[in-house]
């Protein structure tokens, strides 16, 4: 837990990119290189965001160039020797001839480019008494965490009306007597139990867990920020009514 507690929360965000349309003449277009990334945001103790890092993973189809286009401050090549060219708001590689197959790299968005659907603000007590996180580590009776969830106002629209959330964290049963999470789903894992909150988009919700231990220990909270499916998108605006009416 004390080396642990350091990164206590831990949340992705997963966002899909389209890939291009392709031309619809006689003649085929040449493939292009399509990507998929994920965002990751660690956080402090408290749900206040410390450090967010893009990972982007491309299929080349045969491209050794290709320009991104993000406001980064910072781009590391996690594939291969070749070094990026940043331009404005812009990347540029220039991939060895033999470059096959997938192709990563890591990007640091400059402060403010990314902002998640949802803020966190994360609280903890211990026997009903409002607690440091720093003085959790190893300690007998009741540990609540409550981690309320607020939409972000500022976030794209995209990302306000079909991002789902989900909330959990893992708690090993060795030391532990009892969890309580009210609204959650419980999974036995093993030596582990999986605690997971679901929020709909666009939704303020608190999640709690209480965790009855002779020894505090705790893998951290992670946030899970992901774009519905098709078929979940169609639901999305009947569930968040039907909810609201009920």
């Amino acid at each position: 837990m004390k080396a642990k507690l350091q990164r206590v929360l831990a949340g992705f965000l997963s966002v899909a990119v389209l890939i291009p349309i392709l031309s619809t003449s006689a003649q085929a277009a040449a493939p292009v290189v399509t990507t998929d990334e994920a965002v990751y945001v660690n956080l402090d103790y408290y749900g206040k965001t410390q450090n967010v890092e893009i990972v982007k993973g491309c299929n080349l189809n045969g491209n050794n160039q290709f320009t991104d286009y993000g406001s980064y401050s910072n781009v590391i090549n996690m594939s291969t020797d070749a070094k990026p060219t940043l331009s404005g708001d812009s990347v540029s590689w220039n991939l060895p001839k033999d470059a096959t197959g997938r192709f990563y790299y890591q990007c640091t968005p400059k402060n403010g480019a990314v902002g998640m659907p949802w803020n966190f603000d994360v609280s903890y007590k211990l026997n009903g008494v409002p607690t440091d996180a720093k003085k959790l580590a190893g300690v007998s009776g009741m540990v609540e965490i409550d981690v309320k969830a607020i939409p972000n106002k500022s976030a794209a629209d995209y990302y306000k009306n079909n991002f789902l959330l989900q909330v959990g964290t893992l708690v090993k049963m060795k030391d532990t007597l009892s969890v309580e999470a009210p609204g959650a789903q419980l999974q036995s894992l093993g030596d582990y139990k999986a605690v997971l909150f679901a929020g709909l988009p666009g939704e303020e919700t608190n999640f709690t867990i209480r965790i009855g231990t002779n020894s505090f220990e705790t893998t951290g909270v992670f946030m899970l920020m992901v774009p519905g499916t098709l078929d979940q998108l169609k639901d999305i605006k009947d569930l968040k009514e039907d909810k609201d009416t009920f």
